[in-house]
């Protein structure tokens, strides 16, 4: 079974925290190197499953799978979505890290951010980030000249305005911009941290946008693409 592939295949798996159907696709299956999946939003990735599925359990799960060892490649925020990798093999796990290690590793996100953002706005926000300081229990992360090296490379793609609508005719209407960010350094919350820096949180942000959009479906940040230049398996694009 370890041999056969499920590339296409939708797992199916319950939150029962939010009594909410998760569909986890698989984007593409290698059982020689690689497993990338696009990542509901609002799930981790791995840790304990016992009050909610993980990524890894939902995996851990498929028959496919069955006795296949699943290596981190890289991490995504919980809030996140989008297209996360899995190493199957020692080699292949440690040919990606070091990708990520070198900063070889391309990465694409989308993400809705409150206000319009200047439409000469594109640039490259350099601005270290740090932990902040007595925060144990939310990790929370900021811009800090202690911390370490950031840099995100931002792209106006359009803006425009966002609609909420609610029970008993509510309504609410707000300037959003739809962002293209590139990451070029691997810094926790470091997209969520760099959009609240210049003054356009990500939407439904629970952490990093104030006041918090408490009619937002889901924190508006995407993993859309990602490109690995492998020299062994080839050039990966999903």
């Amino acid at each position: 079974m370890a041999n056969h592939t499920i590339t296409g295949a939708i797992l199916a798996a319950n939150d029962r925290r939010y009594g909410r159907a998760l569909e986890v696709r698989v984007l593409f299956h290698d059982p020689r190197s690689f497993l990338v999946v696009d990542k509901p939003h609002d799930i981790r990735i791995d840790g304990d499953p016992t009050q909610s599925p993980t990524i890894q359990s939902i995996l851990e799960g498929v028959p496919a799978l069955a006795g296949v060892s699943l290596r981190l490649v890289h991490q995504l925020d919980s809030v996140t979505s989008g297209v996360h990798v899995w190493g199957l093999t020692k080699r292949a796990t440690h040919n990606a890290a070091r990708l990520f290690e070198a900063r070889r590793a391309s990465k694409v996100y989308l993400a809705l951010v409150n206000g319009h953002v200047d439409a000469d706005a594109d640039r490259v926000i350099d601005a270290p980030i740090g932990d902040v300081p007595g925060d144990v229990a939310e990790k929370k992360m900021c811009v800090s000249s202690d911390g370490r090296v950031a840099l995100t490379r931002l792209s106006i793609m359009r803006c425009g305005y966002l609609r909420f609508r609610g029970p008993s005719g509510y309504e609410r209407v707000v300037k959003a911009t739809l962002v293209e960010l590139r990451p070029e350094s691997g810094r926790r919350h470091q997209l969520r941290v760099h959009m609240a820096y210049i003054g356009h949180p990500i939407i439904g942000d629970p952490l990093y946008e104030h006041p918090f959009s408490c009619d937002a479906s889901r924190t508006m940040l995407h993993a859309c693409r990602l490109s690995l230049p492998l020299a062994e398996e080839g050039d990966l694009q999903f």
